[in-house]
């Protein structure tokens, strides 16, 4: 295994709408959906990853998605996805 370099493209292999307020970084967005992406490079390889409240509406299985990187404060910096 080795890393390299992906497109930050995907398709939504799952999802699931969180609920629980307790999540460390995530206390103020509840509920939020939590999203394992397909990435495009290779068939099975799968990304756990969150997908930003206003994109519950559009999320279902096989969305297209790209990530993005959301800076959350005190170096923390989190990947994300929204649908395109």
């Amino acid at each position: 295994m080795s890393f390299v370099p992906v497109s930050g493209r995907g398709t939504v292999y799952t999802f699931t709408v969180m609920h629980q307020r307790d999540v460390a970084g995530f206390e103020d967005e509840a509920p939020f959906v939590n999203i394992v992406v397909e990435l495009v490079e290779q068939s099975q390889l799968l990304m756990v990853s969150n997908l930003p409240i206003a994109e519950r509406s559009k999320v279902k299985i096989g969305a297209t998605v790209e990530v993005y990187f959301e800076d959350r404060g005190e170096g923390l910096v989190i990947p994300q996805f929204r649908i395109i």
